[in-house]
Parts: structure tokens; sequence; C-alpha cells
């Protein structure tokens, strides 16, 4: 969790510094942000056992066992929003840039994440029908997020750099010296 933490936050400084309209969004790179910084608390702060797992653990608990399963759960929620704001956020510039396919691919990343995530939580509260099912749904949301970056990522490994504009220098006339 954490080394994956760093790369995403590493991406996130990447594609701020990248110039163009698709990446050219504050809310966008915070949200990869979000989801780094999400991965590393969540790797560094070991959290409660959930829905009987382990194997073994009760059903559901009362309150947390200490600070450490509070903070897992908080950055766990950072990173279960940061996602499909990002997914969302790419697919309306996409979309602006007349690129309808990846749009519309991030988009979709987005609800699937969203509702697998719903799925997931269900069955980890001990929804009786998606009980049995929590891990794959929260499986299903995680790799759905996953290809998602590396789908974006890809795509901005290989579009062409757009060229930085500059504007053009104006001489100085005796009134602006």
């Amino acid at each position: 969790f954490v080394i994956a933490g760093l790369l995403c936050l590493a991406f996130a400084l990447g594609v701020r510094g990248r110039p163009g309209a698709v990446t050219d969004t504050r809310w966008g790179v915070r949200a990869l942000a979000g989801w780094g910084i999400g991965l590393v608390g969540a790797g560094l702060f070991t959290g409660d056992p959930v829905g009987g797992y382990p194997p073994g653990s009760p059903d559901a608990l009362t309150e947390y066992s200490g600070a450490p399963a509070l903070l897992h759960d908080l950055f766990s929620l950072l990173l279960f929003l940061a996602i499909p704001v990002a997914c969302l956020v790419f697919a309306r510039r996409l979309g602006g840039i007349r690129d309808r396919r990846r749009a519309i691919g991030s988009a979709i990343a987005a609800v699937v994440f969203l509702l697998a995530l719903a799925l997931a939580s269900a069955g980890f509260e001990q929804v009786e029908a998606l009980a049995d099912h929590a891990g794959l749904f929260q499986r299903v949301a995680l790799t759905a997020a996953w290809l998602w970056l590396t789908v974006f990522a890809l795509h901005l490994l290989r579009a062409p750099e757009p060229a930085r504009s500059f504007a053009p220098l104006r001489p100085c006339g005796p009134e602006e010296s």
C-alpha cells in the first residue's frame, strides 16, 4: 500500500506538471493525490477485522480497537472518495477535447468502482445476499480503479506533449519605459 501510494503521489505530481487541456485541472490532480495519500495512510495503519474477516472474527464490532484502526478507515475513506472523483474530472476533461472513448471509459470506471464499493460495503455489513461475496466486490472496485489509473497513465505517456505557449515579447515604447 505504502509504495503504491507513493508512486501514485509521484504520478499526481507528474500530471500537475504536464501542460495540456486534459491535465490542467486542480481537482483532478488533487483527487489523484488523495488516492495516493489514502493508500499510504491505509498501509501505515492496521484496520480492524470487518464482516467476519479474517475467519474467526466477529461479524461486527461496536467500537474501534484504537487510533490505528480509526486512521486506517479514515485514509481508506479518502482513497475511496478520491478515485471516482478523479475518474469523473478527467472524463469531463477528455470529453472537452472530444476524446469520447476515453471520456466514456473514465466515467464507466467511476460507476463500476462506486457500484462495486457499495456492494462490498453492504456485504461487509452482513447483508445476507452479499456477505459471502463482499471481498470479491471490493476487489472488483479496486481493479476498476487500478485499471483506470493504468490506462490513463498510458494515455498521457503516449499523447504528444502540447507545446507550451509563451507570450511574445513586445518592444517597450516610450510610454512603457
